[in-house]
């Protein structure tokens, strides 16, 4: 929104309160009604039927307002399955940009309602978030192809389009990407032959539950363009060659039994390849319904394995290979919960700098802590 100057302000302040002179109506519109229209409708939330109606209602006597929103955000979990009031604010918002609907996690089925359709496949989407709903695989093709950044949670594809095969054109490249396949149904679908130019061009790309086989597949076909991947650590496994990979985040779940070995296996996977990185992040993932690992008890074991992985890193910071270096080492303490625990984190945070000391001293390991959950909406890179 553009700035007003200073002496138009004060003129306002001044006039408003005592005049209803034409001057001051003359001022007030446009310096506030617009404006202020404008940023109320950039981005809007609807989280339930009130709301859906409300907004409608609005659009439906306004529809111009429509034109200022850029951001919209559905959720449209326990909504009636002809979701009527959301004609209006369809046909009204016609230059949405980011898009983010979140279904139930029995799957919604989307496709069964047209509005959600048409604003699904708008020209003006460039980025769009979906979660827990049922599509046809040709709306997640036109999705892949019009778009630069996706995100898809939990998704599942009708049986009777599972098979279909799109050929990809991306009229946009898609760089990036944002993955949860729970269902083992997005990732089998893009790594398809005459898919797979759907993901050729990613830069970004972030995975959390999938299958093994899956994955391997889908970072095979962009592994010559991926310079940042984020990845569910889930069982031991071998990164393809990434030449061009900068920022490598490995998420490890707290509550699995074999915690311990696991976060120095982890860190393995980058002490020989990728030839670029400068940046690695381990992200520990806590759940306090099925929290067992005490953090205090981590330093009074004895482990081989990190020893190795401390002179590895040391090693990666120390190397001259061009450009690159590894130039941080970031272990985050993720909370499910919408709550910090400042006694768990400084537990964590002693631990981990008792097993990496030569990494401590050479100034390049930090940590942060923060809550896990993060709206669909605010995942996309203009969100940053």
């Amino acid at each position: 929104m553009s700035q007003l100057a200073q002496e138009i302000i004060d003129a306002i302040v001044d006039l408003v309160p005592d005049e209803r002179s034409l001057l001051a109506c003359a001022l007030t519109a446009p310096s506030f009604v617009y404006a202020s229209q404008r940023r109320i409708f950039y981005s809007i939330s609807i989280q339930n039927v009130a709301a859906c109606n409300r907004l409608a209602a609005i659009l439906t006597k306004s529809p111009h307002l429509g034109q200022y929103t850029r951001m919209l955000s559905l959720n449209i979990h326990g909504m009636p399955l002809d979701w009527a009031c959301l004609e209006p604010i369809v046909s009204a918002t016609t230059q949405v940009e980011q898009l983010a609907i979140k279904g139930s996690h029995k799957k919604t089925p989307l496709h069964v309602n047209s509005s959600l359709l048409v604003l699904l496949l708008s020209q003006s989407l460039r980025c769009v978030a979906l979660a827990h709903l049922d599509l046809p695989a040709y709306v997640i093709a036109v999705v892949l192809t019009e778009c630069e950044e996706v995100c898809l949670f939990d998704i599942s594809i009708p049986f009777d389009s599972a098979d279909q095969e799109f050929p990809a054109s991306p009229s946009l490249p898609l760089w990036h990407l944002d993955l949860s396949d729970s269902t083992n149904a997005i990732i089998p679908f893009l790594i398809r032959p005459r898919q797979q130019g759907f993901s050729q061009f990613l830069t970004h790309l972030s995975i959390g539950e999938s299958r093994s086989e899956s994955m391997k597949g889908l970072l095979d076909i962009c592994a010559s363009t991926l310079e940042s991947l984020e990845i569910e650590f889930t069982h031991p496994f071998i990164l393809p060659k990434l030449p061009a990979l900068s920022h490598l985040e490995l998420r490890i779940r707290a509550d699995r039994p074999d915690l311990r070995e696991t976060i120095p296996m982890s860190i393995a996977l980058v002490l020989f390849r990728p030839p670029q990185l400068r940046s690695l992040v381990v992200a520990i993932i806590e759940c306090a319904a099925r929290r067992a690992f005490d953090w205090s008890m981590f330093t009074r074991i004895g482990w081989s394995e990190w020893v190795g992985r401390d002179n590895g890193l040391i090693g990666l910071h120390a190397e001259e290979r061009g450009d690159a270096q590894l130039i941080s080492v970031h272990f985050s303490l993720r909370y499910l919960e919408r709550k910090l625990e400042p006694e768990r984190y400084a537990n964590f945070v002693t631990t981990i700098k008792a097993q990496l000391p030569r990494v401590l001293e050479a100034g390049f390991l930090t940590f942060s802590q923060r809550v896990s959950f993060v709206l669909l909406i605010l995942r996309f890179s203009s969100a940053d």
